[in-house]
């Protein structure tokens, strides 16, 4: 009788150890469907920010090419007026009006090109 109850024992125990097993398992694959979903949001939170920082970085590439096209029409404009005769008294204001200009037809001026977008927007999105 000790060897039955013996055998009982040991089967009871392996039942309860496979029991342990599977409810491990069970918690290991709801623990994981949860780390995922959470992983999820965040990158679905990750994803906005990025996006965000995306188009921030975008428009300071657009900012900066404006400057520097505007700084070249500046130029151009002060030789061609020095070939002339005359000269750009206060560069700083007329700095100003050609970056607002730039700024004006830039946009739609690269929309109608082969980009069909602006130079920070292309450069981004890649």
């Amino acid at each position: 009788m000790d060897n039955k109850e013996l055998n009982n024992e040991e089967v009871s125990n392996e039942v309860i150890e496979e029991v342990v097993e599977v409810t491990n398992e069970v918690e290991t694959e709801v623990s994981l469907e949860e780390v995922a979903g959470e992983m999820l949001t965040e990158t679905k939170e990750d994803s906005k920010a990025m996006k965000f920082l995306k188009k921030v970085l975008a428009g300071v590439i657009d900012q900066i090419i404006s400057i520097a096209v505007a700084l070249v029409l500046l130029i151009v404009l002060d030789f061609i007026l020095k070939l002339i005769g005359f000269y750009i008294a206060e560069r700083e204001p007329m700095f100003l009006i050609m970056y607002v200009i730039v700024n004006i037809f830039y946009r739609p001026i690269c929309s109608l090109t082969k980009l069909k977008d602006t130079i920070g927007t292309k450069t981004m999105s890649k």
